[in-house]
């Protein structure tokens, strides 16, 4: 199975091409153009062909809204004229799941001049939410914060596209694509 996954939430773009559950492409580029107007290109110059792929996977957040939005819209599109299931992810989600941090309870990303987190324990994920107080046990990305457990690097259309692969092995048929949107967090 092959899964093409996109990541359009922060100042990069980052898409990945997972074939039977390894990494097997991996473009991470910042741009300052227009997402729409470089994407075509982009997959073009590598080579991908988006109708040769079993699947999608999509972030749906926590990023900045325009690139999201366009990023999210792009997938549902190319998996509607496909016919072909998207299955959405969510940032720090990923992170928690695939940071490779046991010690880790938590995920934080900055957004703009805004410090969001999610936790995980027992019961499973809580809410994202807003960081008004540093928070222990924290995963971060280097490049946005400080924190203990910072990553150098995490691209996240890659964990997104091994975790969209994974349920796609457990029979999951991905999710209505009308219904997907980006995270919008209620402060």
């Amino acid at each position: 199975m092959k899964v093409f996954s996109l990541d359009t939430s922060f100042s990069t773009v980052n898409f990945s091409v997972i074939e039977d559950g390894k990494l097997v492409f991996l473009y991470y580029k910042e741009h300052t153009e227009k997402l729409l107007q470089i994407l075509p290109d982009v997959f073009k110059s590598y080579g991908v062909n988006l109708e040769d792929f079993d699947a999608y996977a999509v972030s749906i957040g926590i990023g900045y809204a325009t690139p999201l939005r366009i990023g999210v819209t792009f997938m549902k599109t190319i998996a509607y004229l496909q016919q072909k299931p998207l299955i959405p992810f969510e940032n720090l989600s990923t992170m928690l799941l695939f940071s490779g941090r046991k010690d880790t309870n938590c995920a934080m990303l900055k957004v703009s001049n805004k410090v969001f987190y999610r936790e995980l324990n027992e019961n499973g994920f809580s809410d994202i939410k807003l960081l008004k107080e540093p928070v222990k046990n924290c995963v971060c990305l280097k490049n946005q914060l400080e924190c203990d457990k910072a990553l150098d690097f995490f691209p996240f259309s890659v964990y997104g596209g091994l975790w969209a692969y994974k349920k796609l092995l457990q029979g999951d048929k991905g999710e209505e694509l009308f219904k997907i949107e980006p995270i919008e967090v209620k402060q």
